[in-house]
């Protein structure tokens, strides 16, 4: 067993990581604990063992402010759309992920061919035909990569009994392939397809369900089908609020995405009341300079726009420039505002 002693400073001029001492209120009155708010991420400064002991180490760590440039960017590789990763990677698979990434696309694929030329698993080898797939889709060589996801869909049915947690994932993978080439129709069918085998397996994973109905609702969006994309969000959404533990910041995203399409179908209050919610769980779980309010703020600026409250939309459009004033999205941020208020007429 390794012991680790955190030790957290904070600057009140760089930080606005908000905290409290709670030790009058706390039973253990000797502690001085201090609590700090939900979703407060640090950066860990230092970290070295505490008298030469390999078993007892002093880690430092500083909190970040919403307008960290490094945590800017990791909020941006997270949202990034990328093919639904294929089950636990091995080290072999990891490292073909790395070469592909690194647009080492030939030398992936030897890889992995190699490692499909060893094994004689017939669920290894319908993963290896995934991440030979998602090598492909990388290279933007798409019907390659459906031939190869369909290929181990095939094997996936061919078991026995069927390995219906691959087969979904599959039909995930192809689905996703099928909208980076804007084919939603057949997109949207496999959707399906992998959703109903999802509700049937995913009981104890509710968090993928949810986002497979919000990546079908959004697909439904896209062809302007507003009932079932409605109904698709809805459903993401009743997950999410009944999910334990309850993950707030994946709520508000679930309203975001219902205001979206409230405020394409026309409905405007309806949207406005979504975004609202969306805006109210983030100012409540974040840093008040975090990127993501900048978002809430964004949305609200344009629902007020087009319900002619000129003066609300100016003013929480400002709200969202401030943030972002020292982000890496000013310029995304403030030119799509910006282009937004001159084409629109009052």
């Amino acid at each position: 067993m390794i012991g680790v002693l955190f030790t957290i400073t904070i600057d009140p001029h760089n930080s606005i990581a908000c905290c409290a001492s709670i030790g009058q209120v706390s039973s253990l009155y000797d502690d001085n604990e201090v609590l700090f708010s939900m979703y407060t991420t640090f950066r860990i400064i230092h970290v070295e063992s505490i008298n030469d002991s390999k078993r007892l180490y002093d880690v430092r760590l500083t909190p970040l402010s919403g307008n960290d440039p490094d945590l800017h960017k990791l909020t941006y590789r997270r949202q990034l759309p990328a093919p639904i990763p294929s089950s636990e990677l091995t080290s072999w698979n990891r490292l073909g992920r790395a070469l592909s990434n690194m647009r080492c696309y030939q030398k992936a694929e030897e890889l992995y061919n190699v490692q499909l030329s060893r094994t004689t698993n017939d669920t290894d080898k319908g993963h290896i035909y995934q991440e030979l797939a998602w090598n492909k889709c990388q290279e933007s060589k798409f019907d390659s990569a459906i031939e190869l996801y369909e290929k181990a869909i095939d094997i996936y049915q061919n078991m026995h009994p069927p390995n219906q947690l691959g087969l979904a994932e599959a039909l995930l993978n192809i689905g996703h392939v099928y909208t980076r080439q804007n084919n939603y129709t057949k997109a949207i069918a496999y959707y399906q397809k992998a959703i109903t085998i999802q509700q049937e397996l995913l009981h104890s994973n509710l968090s993928v369900l949810a986002q497979s109905f919000d990546t079908l609702g959004v697909l439904y969006q896209n062809v302007q089908d507003y009932p079932k994309a409605i109904s698709s969000y809805e459903k993401a959404l009743k997950i999410r609020q009944q999910a334990q533990p309850l993950n707030l910041l994946r709520l508000a995203d679930s309203y975001d995405h219902l205001g979206s399409i409230q405020r394409s179908a026309g409905d405007f209050s309806q949207a406005f009341s979504f975004y609202e919610k969306a805006s109210q769980i983030r100012e409540q779980s974040l840093p008040r300079d975090h990127i993501e309010l900048a978002k809430s703020y964004k949305n609200l600026a344009y629902i007020h726009f087009d319900m002619n409250d000129i003066l609300k939309a100016l003013f929480y459009y400002q709200n969202g420039v401030f943030i972002c004033t020292t982000s890496i999205t000013i310029l995304q941020y403030d030119a799509s505002c910006k282009m937004f208020f001159r084409t629109r007429k009052p």
